[in-house]
C-alpha cells in the first residue's frame, strides 16, 4: 500500500494530478491512501507555492479513477477527505 501526499507534489512540485495518478498506479501493487486537502483548507497557505492553487475533489478523484476504484471517507476537517484508491 502506498500513502500519497499529492497536494504537496502538485503545489510545490508543480506536477499535474494526471501525472501523479499515473505515478501512484506504477508504484502501488494494490492500493493508495490519499488525503485530499481542499484549496480552502486553513493550512494550504503554509505551502510555499508562488502560484494560484485551483483544484477540487472532483478533479483529483477523476484522475485517480482512471487507475483505481476510489472510495471517499471523512477526515479530521471538513476541508479534507481520505481517498482509498484500490486497483481493480
Amino acid at each position: 500500500m502506498c500513502l500519497a501526499v499529492m497536494h504537496h507534489l502538485h503545489i510545490n512540485g508543480r506536477q499535474s494530478f494526471a501525472r501523479l495518478a499515473r505515478l501512484m498506479d506504477a508504484l502501488s501493487a494494490k492500493a493508495v491512501i490519499f488525503e485530499h486537502v481542499d484549496c480552502t483548507d486553513g493550512n494550504i497557505h503554509l505551502l510555499d507555492h508562488g502560484c494560484d492553487i485551483e483544484y477540487d475533489l472532483e478533479t483529483v478523484s477523476g484522475e485517480l479513477a482512471n487507475y483505481f476504484k476510489v472510495t471517499r471517507f471523512d477526515s479530521d476537517r471538513k476541508t479534507r477527505k481520505i481517498l482509498l484508491c484500490e486497483k481493480p
